[in-house]
């Protein structure tokens, strides 16, 4: 017997766990309604300083964790990857937490009233069944690290197709919450519009308007598709810069008609061969440059990819740039806030 059974009331697999020997660990603790499990873990995440708190984990302790079943469900559960608890969709009265013996994902939901079953994965965004829980968190962990996507698939043992569809599916919960957490630039920020991919038969081009701030390094890019285009750069600009900044742009003639000290913003032209030391401002476009080659240097070596794919790697360029250290912690947290499974 794993642990002892009080079927008179509801239990929590956290707290079964905890009663497990060390040695025993990395067993699955057998399940059935009489166990009346109502619940993964006592306590979930709430707030986004529980993610970041968190932390970036180490190689050793993802292997430690994928190890071990049922502590990465309660894991999992924890930082609301999955539900922590539910209620029959049919009764609708609270499930039970079984053991799913055929079932790779270890456990399933069942109602003790009408007999209904749900996968533990209900709801989340680790949907494609195919792919085992540890092979998920190993994903996502490698590509966090920042492991291609090419060799995940063969050092995990798993489809390449299913590598980038969970890919993609944080990239996508990531971009969302970069756009909910977005604050216009404001102070000194460089602007400069480029074209990175020039149209071709089999794709669209790629043109982009690309702001940095300068005191914090924060950028955006934004599509843009004419760069001479005076009505969409001005509404571009006013949406992503706070009026009241310091906009520096190149000399040229589409930047000076768009009269953005009309508009709030103080404007200021880089000369064209060297740059100047103007009211303690130093109008330099050095950042933003730097910004449009790592994004041109990034594109190649996809490969020049098509439409899709370039909205996915910008999505990845800015999402590590943005977040860094706290790169894994933050598309954990952007996974629970797009399938809200609470």
């Amino acid at each position: 017997c794993f642990c002892s059974r009080t079927p008179d009331s509801d239990q929590c697999l956290e707290d079964l766990y905890e009663r497990l020997p060390s040695s025993r660990k990395s067993e699955i603790i057998p399940l059935c309604g009489y166990d009346r499990v109502s619940s993964i873990c006592r306590d979930t995440f709430q707030n986004k300083e529980d993610w970041l708190q968190d932390g970036f984990p180490k190689c050793f302790d993802i292997c430690a964790l994928i190890a071990q079943p049922v502590r990465l469900v309660i894991w999992l559960a924890k930082r609301r990857l999955i539900r922590n608890r539910t209620a029959c969709p049919q009764c609708p009265n609270p499930m039970l937490l079984r053991t799913a013996i055929i079932d790779r994902h270890i456990y399933k939901w069942a109602c003790r009233r009408c007999g209904r079953k749900l996968s533990i994965r209900h709801g989340s965004m680790f949907i494609k069944a195919g792919v085992s829980d540890p092979h998920i968190v190993l994903i996502l962990y490698l590509w966090s690290v920042g492991y291609p996507t090419d060799f995940l698939g063969a050092e995990i043992e798993t489809s390449l197709s299913s590598v980038r569809w969970y890919v993609w599916l944080a990239l996508k919960s990531c971009a969302a919450q970069l756009r909910r957490e977005f604050r216009p630039l404001q102070g000194v920020v460089e602007l400069h519009w480029d074209s990175f991919l020039r149209p071709t038969e089999k794709r669209e081009g790629l043109n982009l308007l690309c702001g940095v701030e300068r005191n914090t390094g924060r950028v955006f890019v934004v599509r843009c598709p004419r760069g001479n285009d005076k009505g969409l750069l001005r509404r571009l600009i006013q949406t992503n810069v706070e009026p009241g900044s310091s906009i520096i742009t190149r000399d040229m003639p589409v930047y000076t008609q768009l009269n953005l000290q009309s508009i709030g913003y103080m404007h200021y032209v880089l000369d064209r061969e060297h740059e100047i030391a103007l009211d303690d401002l130093v109008i330099d476009l050095s950042q933003v440059e730097e910004f449009v080659n790592t994004i041109k240097s990034f594109l190649r070596k996809q490969g020049g990819p098509g439409l899709f794919c370039k909205d996915i790697f910008l999505a990845e360029m800015i999402v590590r740039r943005t977040w860094g250290r706290n790169l894994l912690p933050m598309v954990l947290y952007s996974i629970s806030q797009a399938y809200d499974v609470s």
